[in-house]
């Protein structure tokens, strides 16, 4: 089973995937404007390939909801939201600073998606973290 790594790094190329597409696309009118100046075959291939590239790009969509599908059936490891609580209080060393950069991130998601949970997940070990700490000071 592929990871949630394998599965984001997919839809970073699915998107990378769908910008050339528009690249294409962008060709075909540029080779369209000067329709005065070229042959008209040229006008006839650029037809063709709009309708090729308008094709693959709903190929490219439908690949990519597969791939979101996939990724959102993933469980959260609750270890990895852990690292990903202890790593952002080493970077950002307030948990204000923390916890508005988690909501922003969970914000950024689909409710119930697997970075949505994800970052739910972190959040949830942030506060945890906090309560922990605030008991010790507590008993000091």
């Amino acid at each position: 089973m592929a990871s949630a790594k394998v599965y984001t790094n997919l839809l970073l190329e699915t998107n990378s995937a769908i910008k050339a597409l528009h690249l294409v696309l962008d060709y075909v009118d540029l080779v369209n404007n000067h329709k005065d100046d070229l042959d008209p075959k040229a006008l006839e291939a650029g037809t063709k390939i709009r309708a090729l590239a308008e094709d693959a790009g709903k190929e490219v969509e439908e690949t990519r909801r597969y791939v979101d599908e996939a990724l959102n059936k993933l469980e959260v490891d609750p270890e990895d939201c852990s690292t990903a609580a202890n790593n952002l209080l080493l970077y950002y060393n307030t948990f204000d600073d923390c916890m508005t950069q988690t909501s922003q991130k969970i914000q950024s998601y689909k409710e119930n998606s697997y970075w949505w949970r994800y970052w739910t997940g972190v959040m949830e070990c942030l506060l945890k973290i906090q309560a922990e700490e605030k008991t010790e000071e507590k008993t000091k």
